[in-house]
């Protein structure tokens, strides 16, 4: 048995039975054409991927950040004064 058949009626995928994925016929009724402009447009450089990942983290920390004062001045609110 083919991969993508075992695939298509796994309980996982299917949310048991829900959402039944359609077959490989329905599937591939239409043929979608790619221009060599389409492809092009499509892939983007990341010059750095060090610069994403660094200002990922710093995104993250930021908002545990907000997150750790919102509750503290929650808790107290003589908190917040020092960050005032």
């Amino acid at each position: 048995m083919y991969i993508g058949d075992l695939t298509q009626v796994h309980s996982w995928i299917t949310k048991d039975d829900e959402f039944p994925l359609p077959s490989e016929e329905q599937n591939c009724q239409s043929l979608v054409t790619v221009t060599g402009d389409e492809v092009t447009n499509s892939v983007k450089v990341i010059p750095r991927l060090e610069t994403l990942v660094s200002l990922s983290v710093s995104v993250m920390l930021l908002r545990r950040t907000i997150k750790i004062i919102t509750h503290a001045s929650r808790l107290s609110p003589n908190f917040t004064s020092v960050y005032r």
